[in-house]
């Protein structure tokens, strides 16, 4: 959506007074609202300049008690022409959730990868046998003895890579690895119970209880061995250590960001990694994704990647230049963004329509005229056959006074904007067979098929 900070490569007017961006943003809102499941999702991202005034607005449309998650994004790091600005600097973005209908509301459980947790330090030295044979030491003391180093020397040995190298040491021996943790007698069987007890009267036997429906337990001393390998996930087509995902994401930077989809638009993509995760969280295999503020094409990209079908919105012309081209870039098998992730080859297709312009000629022109008299020619036109706005009495206007002349050449195109009834921009639906708009049989047809009406 557009941040109204004033620096957006989209191209909207993105320099709104606070009232006029809220209507802006407020009448789309409302239809999304109307558009929507009860079992849907709305997923809007905001910068800290209208975040306040964005969650008053959503409040009023899909109810507060639908409010679902602030999200805290970070998009950048504290580096470069950031720090210029005084005071704390600015690296993080929001997403803010909505539910439809909040008793509908089923998010999927959605994992992130982390690094190592250092809890798990207990090493089986003999996990191949029995367990009643098992004997332990730490898992830095055997990382150390892989790697033939003193323990005191790993670190100095990695460096900044240490964590990375102890993290894979972990998950390439994760069925070795675990942590001790504590049973409570108020969440654990009479079985358990009593398997604790045996390991509590025999401190260095290790008691094997196992359990149907959930993970064996085997108890020492009191506590249950939890192992490293029932932590493992498949995170975007990689095997690694995870965790649910929080409020926070700083894993989603967009280090590659201005070569995804291999279209141009540096400032203002959405990286695919982030979209994908709101993505995967809000949705499943084959449903359908609305992107009213599509621009280039980011939530169609990920969308098809990830087995969804998607409508994107956009009224910019850029849309095809860059928008179209992303997505026929995705479906030839571009290799950036979340293609690995996802094990993306190319394929799928999509269609491409535009709306019949009305009024929206008139705009097009407006904004393109050099110079009075090019604009004299655009206002006898719209007299003579455009919508006027009905708070405007087109008797009163006069394009040949005094007035209307001495006006700069920017004040004439303000004026000539606010004639037209912007309601019109576009031939209606409902208009199609009025042969005034001179609509094709075939823009019929298409038209009435999607809609589902097909004659």
């Amino acid at each position: 959506m557009p941040y109204n900070t004033g620096n957006d490569s989209f191209g909207y007017n993105d320099k709104f007074n606070h009232s006029s961006w809220l209507t802006f943003m407020k009448n789309r809102l409302e239809i999304a609202h109307s558009l929507l499941s009860n079992d849907d999702t709305i997923a809007i991202s905001v910068d800290n300049y209208e975040i306040a005034y964005l969650l008053v607005l959503l409040d009023e449309i899909f109810r507060k008690e639908n409010r679902k998650n602030i999200i805290t994004v970070k998009r950048a790091s504290a580096s470069g022409p950031k720090v210029i600005n005084p005071g704390v600097v600015n690296i993080v973005e929001y997403v803010i959730l909505y539910a439809k209908d909040t008793s509908f509301w089923n998010p999927n459980r959605v994992y992130a990868a982390k690094g190592y947790d250092s809890r798990y330090n207990v090493w089986i030295n003999n996990a191949e046998k029995d367990h009643s044979e098992w004997t332990f030491s730490t898992v830095l003391e055997k990382w150390a003895e892989y790697e033939g180093v003193k323990k005191s020397a790993l670190k100095k040995k990695y460096g900044e890579n240490y964590e990375s190298a102890l993290t894979n040491f972990v998950i390439g021996n994760a069925d070795k690895i675990g942590r001790w943790a504590a049973l409570d007698n108020n969440s654990i069987g009479e079985e358990a119970k009593k398997a604790k007890q045996e390991s509590l009267d025999n401190p260095d036997k290790v008691v094997y209880l196992p359990r149907e429906g959930a993970k064996d337990y085997y108890i020492r001393n009191g506590n249950a061995l939890l192992f490293a390998s029932d932590r493992l996930l498949n995170i975007d087509g990689q095997l690694t250590l995870g965790q649910p995902i929080c409020d926070i994401w700083d894993d989603v930077l967009p280090n590659d960001l201005h070569n995804e989809g291999n279209v141009g638009f540096k400032k203002g993509k959405k990286p695919e990694k982030l979209i994908s995760r709101i993505i995967e969280l809000c949705t499943n295999k084959g449903d359908l994704i609305v992107d009213f503020f599509a621009g280039s094409g980011t939530t169609g990209a990920a969308a098809l990647k990830m087995g969804r079908r998607f409508i994107l919105c956009e009224q910019m012309d850029y849309i095809e230049d860059i928008t179209v081209a992303r997505l026929d870039n995705v479906i030839n098998g571009e290799s950036r963004g979340i293609s690995s992730d996802a094990g993306w080859q190319g394929g799928g297709s999509f269609i491409y329509c535009e709306l019949a312009k009305l009024n929206q000629t008139y705009v097009d022109q407006i904004a393109e005229a050099k110079d009075d008299a090019a604009l004299a020619t655009i206002l006898e036109d719209i007299l003579k056959t455009g919508f006027i706005s009905y708070t405007v009495d087109p008797t009163k206007i006069d394009p040949n006074s005094k007035d209307f002349a001495a006006l700069s050449l920017k004040d004439k195109k303000t004026l000539l904007m606010e004639l037209i009834d912007k309601n019109q921009l576009y031939v209606n639906y409902c208009d199609i067979d009025d042969e005034t708009f001179a609509v094709s049989e075939s823009d019929k047809s298409f038209t009435r098929s999607f809609y589902g009406e097909d004659q």
